[in-house]
């Protein structure tokens, strides 16, 4: 059906039917002008109005009309970041489904972690990493050799000693270092260093980069397998065929792991000879019966998903960033809204309480200092404990003071004297209280012996003075604070796990022992400390006359050795296990 109106020129529409301009008012009532106001719409004559060309309204690209349907908000998309996958992120992906099988069964189900096997994964891991990010041609920061340095250190402790009492926390910085160090290497950190803002920094790489490119394992092996269409052509591009070959050459492993025992068992001519020393290798690497295997390589699934999301998505800066640090910093400077008299007072209030009550306990507290016990504590352990306790909960109220007050001041502390001055002196209490912390843990030291929880809870102490230590010294220079303390406790945390705290508290123990200045030897903890330990505890028996004393030593030795024994051949050998295993058992 034609239109009634073709030509618009000779027919056009009133007023109130014409679309607004912008930043002009409403149309009213009165002859049409001449010319369509700058901006506006002129229909082109000769032209049905439903092929009229799009006016300066219908233009997403220019601004919206100040009223009528066109004001409404159009729903905005989020704006997406999509993954281009390379070859480098197929070898990547294939790669990872292996460190994924490694971690499986060399760490998740190896219950205590320990062995050559978690050496050999955090090698890898980093080697892994750092030819990938080569690959992509990535520099690495100058802060991811310090974290580095931590992986290697730490993963390389449980090769030399059989996991003690530091199990929970040496895995702990191992897991944390290896993900820390990955948004390091890439400089994908919020400061491109380890900065105050280090928790954001931890959420954002153990949660939202892998989970967020959960998925880019499978897009790099579609890149990879995908084969190029001029290939029978180029012969430069058959090369690119390889990957194809190299993919099904890597999942053969998994069915041939799981086969060949099976053709070995059933053989009766020479195959089990001919494959004796590749089962044996299997055997290493797949030890279990065929379905743990399965279960195993089923399991590692996520976890390769885990690790290539990880390391692709810092790679491609994919959903890096979620924190706009010049908005957290106006938001830090909206919410100082304390008055400086207040806060002042607060300081003034306590401080002057901790002087009086530090004056009125000075027999209580400095006690340890001169070498005496309380009356009131009859035992060393609990003069010890409450000593230790009552400093970690002043330690974490004064810190609490400390930051809610330089955060919430109006003034801030480069422009507030009296604040600088309050700082240093309630860190200086802090530190006060620490050393007499400290003093009693000697005293109970000296009475009872070392052991693993004491080591810890005298290294954690150290740990809290050079922080407060730290604070004294950020009224005078600026620096971030929170790399000082996470990179102090990382290394004295990986310096715990290289000193081998078990056996270091036996050895004391047992040199008190023989000497005369402990009444008794604990050998409930030669069950670790690995090789040092098993001699601590064969010296102690060569001096020693208690027959029920000998017979305990005996008895845990013989559980040690047998332990040792287990691991041979297997990736939960240790160097101390080794260094077990050449040494004689004594006779009963």
């Amino acid at each position: 059906m034609q239109e009634k109106y073709e030509n618009p020129a000779e027919h056009p529409q009133p007023a109130a039917l014409q679309p607004p301009t912008p930043g002009t008012p409403p149309p009213v009532a009165g002859p049409l002008p001449a010319v369509p106001p700058q901006g506006g719409y002129s229909p082109q004559p000769g032209v049905s109005m439903h092929q009229q060309p799009a006016g300066p309204w219908q233009n997403p690209a220019g601004p919206p009309p100040p009223y009528g349907w066109g004001a409404m908000p159009a729903a905005v998309a989020k704006p997406s970041q999509p993954f281009t996958a390379t070859k480098a992120d197929g070898i990547l992906a294939v790669v990872c489904f292996a460190l994924g099988y490694l971690f499986i069964r060399w760490l998740l189900f190896s219950m205590p972690w320990q062995g050559v096997g978690v050496t050999i994964f955090t090698v890898l891991y980093a080697t892994v990493v750092l030819v990938y990010a080569r690959s992509k041609k990535i520099k690495p920061t100058k802060t991811s050799w310090f974290w580095l340095a931590i992986l290697l250190a730490t993963g390389a402790g449980y090769s030399v000693f059989l996991t003690g009492s530091l199990g929970g926390w040496q895995g702990l910085l191992l897991f944390g270092s290896a993900i820390y160090w990955c948004g390091s290497l890439f400089g994908n950190l919020l400061c491109q260093k380890t900065s105050n803002h280090f928790l954001q920094d931890i959420f954002n790489q153990l949660i939202k980069v892998p989970f967020k490119n959960f998925g880019t394992a499978f897009l790099g092996l579609k890149k990879l397998i995908a084969a190029p269409k001029t290939a029978k052509d180029d012969p430069a591009k058959k090369s690119s065929l390889l990957w194809p070959i190299v993919l099904g050459l890597g999942l053969c492993l998994p069915v041939l792991a799981i086969v060949l025992p099976m053709l070995v068992a059933a053989d009766g001519g020479n195959f089990r000879e001919i494959f004796v020393h590749l089962n044996s290798f299997f055997k290493w690497i797949f030890s279990g019966s065929v379905w743990q295997t399965f279960f195993y390589f089923i399991v590692a699934i996520p976890v390769a998903l885990y690790i290539c999301g990880l390391v692709a998505g810092n790679a491609h800066r994919r959903y890096v960033n979620g924190t706009d640090l010049k908005q957290t910093a106006q938001n830090i400077e909206a919410g100082r809204i304390v008055p400086v008299a207040t806060i002042n007072t607060i300081l003034v209030v306590v401080s002057v309480v901790y002087v009086i009550f530090i004056g009125c306990q000075i027999p209580y507290f400095f006690s340890a200092f001169a070498g005496v016990r309380p009356s009131q504590y009859l035992v060393y352990a609990e003069y010890a404990r409450d000593g230790f306790f009552e400093l970690c909960t002043i330690a974490g109220i004064n810190m609490a003071l400390l930051l809610g007050s330089n955060l919430l001041c109006k003034v801030p502390r480069g422009q507030n004297k009296a604040l600088r001055l309050f700082n240093i002196v309630l860190a200086a209490l802090t530190m006060l209280l620490i050393a007499t912390a400290l003093s009693k843990m000697a005293l109970y030291i000296g009475a009872y012996g070392l052991s693993v929880r004491r080591t810890i809870s005298s290294v954690f102490m150290l740990f809290l003075a050079g922080v407060y230590g730290a604070v004294i010294v950020l009224q005078y220079k600026q620096f971030s604070i929170m790399r000082f303390a996470v990179g102090l406790g990382s290394v004295m945390l990986c310096a715990l796990c290289l000193v081998n705290v078990d056996g270091l508290a036996v050895r004391y123990n047992a040199n008190q022992y023989i000497a005369g200045n402990l009444a008794n030897f604990d050998t409930d903890l030669l069950y670790r400390g690995g090789a040092t330990s098993v001699q601590a505890g064969l010296d102690v028996l060569a001096h020693t006359n208690d027959v029920h004393l000998q017979n305990d030593i005996k008895a845990e030795l013989a559980y040690y050795f047998s332990a040792a024994q287990y691991t041979k051949g297997t990736a939960r050998i240790t160097l101390d296990a080794w260094r077990i295993q050449q040494m004689e058992l004594p006779k009963k």
